[in-house]
């Protein structure tokens, strides 16, 4: 509050600092405070990272009580020269999720920032290229999926419909086929409950019950992936064989 007033009229928290502000995933706290003003203005200041914005506008401006933040697309473009790629996917899945912005928000803001020209545009770019843009319920399907193509193995679909008997499911990510191959995420905070266990339970049996080979994944297999490799690896070899066995 104190950094905005001292910025004020026109001073926004920003970058790392209004990330925090939005809860993007996979963003760390940063030790500095970052705020953004616009070009012209000569604020200098020994603990506070000021950037001058030459192409602000009336959208990057946004309010959590009387503190001036960058918007939640801003943020996320303004992190753009500051994270790697996935780090950033991770982000944009997260906003247009949460539907913080929308993918046709996030186009116009690209094409009219400085001509789309501006750190990690080329980023931006290669991700709105994507079919499969915002369709993730959590980074870590993104994770996941960055995983398994830099193992080598075909990239996922995110949100894969499966029809079951007792209606259309969506796997997190899945390798469609005759038996399709289906990976669930188990995060370690949001299906921990007995509600979700037994949802997650009535999910799973239906999807095995319409011929899916199931891997439900957890953290700690993330972290250590040789196992889960292994078990994707031998999913799909199943699913070629049954692919062969039909023609």
């Amino acid at each position: 509050m104190s950094a905005v007033l001292w910025s004020a009229p026109d001073g926004m928290v920003s970058h790392r600092s209004a990330a925090r502000f939005w809860e993007y995933e996979s963003v760390a706290r940063g030790r500095s405070m970052h705020l953004t003003v616009p070009s012209g203005r000569s604020l200098r200041h020994s603990t506070v990272v000021v950037h001058h914005g030459g192409d602000l506008i009336p959208a990057d401006r946004s309010q959590f009580g009387p503190i001036a933040v960058t918007s939640a697309l801003r943020t996320a473009l303004d992190l753009a020269a500051d994270l790697e790629p996935l780090a950033f996917e991770i982000i944009i899945e997260d906003g247009l999720r949460r539907g913080l912005f929308s993918r046709r928000q996030l186009q116009w803001r690209l094409a009219a920032r400085a001509g789309g020209g501006f750190p990690g545009s080329g980023m931006c770019r290669d991700l709105l290229d994507r079919r499969t843009l915002g369709q993730t319920d959590s980074g870590w399907e993104v994770r996941l999926a960055a995983l398994l193509v830099d193992a080598g193995f075909p990239s996922p679909e995110r949100q894969l419909k499966v029809t079951t008997a007792d209606g259309d499911r969506y796997v997190d990510l899945g390798y469609p086929g005759p038996s399709v191959v289906a990976l669930e995420y188990d995060s370690d905070a949001w299906h921990s409950s007995v509600v979700q266990r037994h949802r997650d339970a009535a999910k799973r049996n239906a999807l095995r019950v319409a011929g899916c080979l199931v891997i439900e994944v957890t953290s700690a297999m993330m972290r250590a992936p040789a196992g889960l490799l292994a078990m994707v690896a031998k999913a799909l070899d199943e699913q070629s064989i049954a692919s062969r066995a039909r023609e």
